[in-house]
């Protein structure tokens, strides 16, 4: 055998290796992706959401002006049975006003009711269900539509970041 055909047969096994490195290096490449990808889309939705959320309070209060903002997120659903009304608006899709989607919890607190009744606050806190695993960012969202988030594994609060108003569509 010649020099090149020993060079070429002590070489033959690293092609087939370089390949299955390549490959495995790729695989696993995607497999970060698409769980960094899962995460951002549940924060784009929860987002979403929250942007939902916060427009239907205030519909809500616009439309039942004697009651003010609602009492739970799941006065905001279709009804189960019967008419739309203040306990039953018709506004958010059922999943939504249940408080849980997109891999996050939508925790809804009313403020108390005024001397006539009606609500005049309230806050909206949304969390990952599984930080870090199911989002990563959390938003707080109240009474005037604004939306504070914070990467940080806790609530987020009115001292955080600013969502930039969403552009209509």
């Amino acid at each position: 055998m010649n020099a090149a055909r020993k060079s070429r047969s002590r070489l033959s096994w690293f092609g087939p290796v370089v390949v299955c490195l390549v490959v495995a290096t790729i695989a696993a490449g995607v497999g970060m992706t698409a769980e960094q990808s899962t995460v951002s889309e549940n924060e784009a939705k929860a987002l979403d959401a929250t942007w939902t959320l916060s427009a239907a309070t205030i519909t809500y209060t616009a439309t039942f002006l004697e009651h003010g903002f609602p009492h739970s997120l799941a006065v905001l659903g279709p009804p189960g049975e019967g008419e739309v009304g203040p306990w039953a608006a018709d506004m958010v899709e059922a999943e939504l006003a249940k408080g849980v989607g997109h891999g996050y919890k939508f925790i809804y607190r009313p403020g108390p009711d005024d001397e006539e009744g009606r609500i005049g606050r309230y806050t909206l806190s949304v969390r990952p269900l599984k930080y870090g695993e199911t989002g990563k960012r959390s938003f707080l969202v109240h009474e005037s539509g604004v939306i504070y988030y914070t990467d940080e594994k806790r609530a987020a609060t009115v001292d955080d970041l600013i969502v930039p108003p969403r552009r209509s569509r």
